[in-house]
């Protein structure tokens, strides 16, 4: 009975050095993971979080950039509408007077002309400023003096 009761007990240490592995690698693996995952987390959420305000800032400089555009549209518009305006009102005054208004010399509207040819092959404001050295308002100011003087023929 001494001899089982030895090793009973034998056997009993070593379950209990076993069992104090198993649970010491479990803490172990807990820290680890713990330590790791929560770092990996913590990173993905911080990307999140720059992503997030990210996508903020591209809505609103997108809102900025739509409502430039509706004002530049806008001021486009007025001067167009003033433009025509101001003829109507000097071809009356030319009218009563009974002088000639003189345009400018047609050696001068060869940009602008070629604006328009351009403009006619389908090229946008951008490409035709870019091609003639001139400013894409330029352009846009050219190419609507020219709509406007295409309705006053018509």
């Amino acid at each position: 009975m001494d001899r089982f009761s030895s090793v009973e007990t034998l056997m009993i240490v070593q379950i209990g050095i076993e069992i104090i592995l198993i649970l010491f690698v479990i803490f172990l693996f807990l820290k680890f993971r713990k330590t790791r995952f929560g770092r990996l987390n913590h990173g993905i959420e911080n990307v999140s979080g720059l992503i997030h305000e990210t996508e903020k800032i591209c809505r609103t400089l997108a809102n900025n950039l739509n409502e430039k555009r509706a004002l530049a549209d806008k001021l486009l518009s007025d001067m167009d509408h003033r433009i025509g305006e101001l003829r109507k009102l000097s071809g009356r005054a030319a009218q009563s007077t009974g002088y000639h208004i003189s345009t400018p010399h047609k050696q001068a509207d060869v940009p602008y002309t070629n604006v328009v040819g351009l403009s006619r092959y389908g090229l946008s404001a951008d490409e035709i400023a870019e091609r003639l050295s001139m400013t894409r308002g330029e352009v846009e100011l050219v190419l609507g003096l020219a709509r406007e003087e295409k309705r006053g023929y018509q």
